[in-house]
């Protein structure tokens, strides 16, 4: 009987091809997988910068705020330029003579009342009686260009940035760089004897770059919204009781009526308890198209009295609010 020659084990040409295939779609899978990974943890990484940057910037404006009110009046404490619906806030928070290379806050003893206007107020600038508020009798100016100041009676108040000041004799004229009109902030071109000139740090945006500024100069960048917010402690008589939402949040110290027409509060710069500051920090770079997912879509959200941005990207957002209380104006 003649023996069969057993055939030599392995696989067939059709055996092979149907196992390279399914290693390629695993693997392509795993390469979806990884890729989707890899664009989750770009875009986590690429929110917390801002979100990092964000929070320092706020801790810094919580300081000045705080401080905000030492050694002169309590309505030139602070002071803001309300952007309304359609753009950001600018805000001031008075530094009596820190700014300058006069005398600074901690070798002040004695209490002033800052400058006083001596002249019309036009829409561009004012006239003040000094600029040596501190009266050390350096004669060094505690105002400084670039920086802030703030315009305030009791009941009216104005917040800018300084372009220029020209000293003519006894007095100085003080230019503002920003472009609002100031005789309809202050309510009219006469001064009245209570309003008063002090020197500021002032904090707005540069919206075409995204960039938060203290005195002209770069605080954070990536940030695309600011606000300012009041509690107004002046509904009926100041109880130090937040009453209903007629004090909260106020918007405009110029014009405190709530959006919401609760009813009618008075101006009293004097007043103001607490300041909720808001920021929202976009990322640099928009997000991937999720390959799971699709196209990701957001857009600037509404923030206090700015309504939400009308453009829809892929942008990530992080929006962050702080609540202070200035010490001195308490």
């Amino acid at each position: 009987m003649r023996s069969r020659k057993q055939s030599s084990a392995g696989f067939s040409l059709i055996e092979l091809m149907v196992a390279v295939a399914i290693m390629g779609i695993v693997t392509a899978q795993l390469f979806v997988v990884f890729a989707n990974q890899k664009k989750v943890f770009t875009s986590n990484d690429r929110a917390l910068d801002v979100q990092e940057a964000a929070r320092l910037t706020l801790d810094l404006i919580s300081f000045d705020t705080r401080m905000a009110g030492f050694m002169v009046p309590k309505y030139t404490a602070v002071s803001s330029v309300d952007g309304g619906a359609n753009g950001a806030d600018r805000f001031c928070a008075s530094a009596p003579g820190s700014a300058g290379s006069g005398g600074t806050v901690p070798t002040m003893v004695a209490r002033f009342n800052g400058a006083t206007l001596v002249n019309n107020i036009t829409a561009n600038s004012v006239t003040v009686n000094t600029t040596d508020l501190d009266l050390d009798g350096d004669g060094i100016a505690d105002f400084v260009v670039q920086s802030g100041v703030i315009v305030a009676s009791e009941t009216r108040t104005y917040c800018a940035r300084i372009l220029a000041i020209n000293v003519n004799g006894a007095t100085a004229t003080i230019d503002f760089a920003n472009p609002e009109d100031a005789t309809v902030a202050l309510g009219g071109t006469t001064p009245t004897s209570d309003m008063r000139a002090v020197p500021a740090n002032v904090y707005e945006i540069d919206t075409n770059a995204l960039q938060l500024r203290r005195n002209n100069l770069l605080l954070a960048s990536q940030i695309e919204d600011f606000e300012v917010e009041y509690w107004l402690d002046t509904a009926g008589t100041p109880n130090g009781v937040e009453d209903g939402n007629q004090e909260f949040p106020v918007n405009d110290l110029n014009n405190p009526d709530p959006p919401a027409g609760a009813g009618s509060i008075p101006s009293a710069n004097d007043e103001v308890r607490r300041v909720r500051i808001s920021v929202t920090a976009r990322t640099v770079q928009e997000d991937q198209a999720d390959s799971a997912t699709g196209k990701l879509t957001y857009g600037r959200p509404a923030l206090a009295n700015h309504a939400a941005g009308a453009a829809v990207d892929q942008f990530r957002r992080r929006t962050f609010s702080a609540s202070i209380a200035p010490r001195n104006i308490l």
